[in-house]
């Protein structure tokens, strides 16, 4: 029959190697568990500003029909005789080489 012994000597020289192993496995665990939540952290602000930027384009585009409704131009010659301004027939321009009255 066989007896083994395990003497003291042997179990106190392996225990910083064990100890130093678990270590790393649980720093390793820790800095894998960290880059996974900063991950779905990153994913979930992302599906957010995705969110965001679909509301401001609706948004956006809403803004667009009322402005277009506002500029259209039976609205803009009706907002003008609201306001008493005549349509100028011949309408001159600023150009190159004309004066210009300035009244103060």
């Amino acid at each position: 029959m066989t007896v083994i012994n395990f003497s003291q000597d042997n179990s106190q020289r392996h225990l910083p190697i064990v100890l130093g192993w678990t270590a790393c496995i649980g720093a390793a665990a820790f800095v894998l568990l960290t880059w996974y939540n900063a991950g779905v952290d990153l994913k979930f602000e992302i599906r957010n500003y995705e969110k965001d930027m679909h509301d401001a384009v609706a948004s956006n585009a809403d803004f667009k029909v009322q402005l277009y409704t506002l500029l259209a131009p039976d609205q803009l010659d009706r907002i003008g005789v609201d306001r008493g301004l005549v349509r100028e027939a011949h309408p001159l321009y600023l150009g190159s080489g004309q004066e210009v009255a300035v009244a103060h």
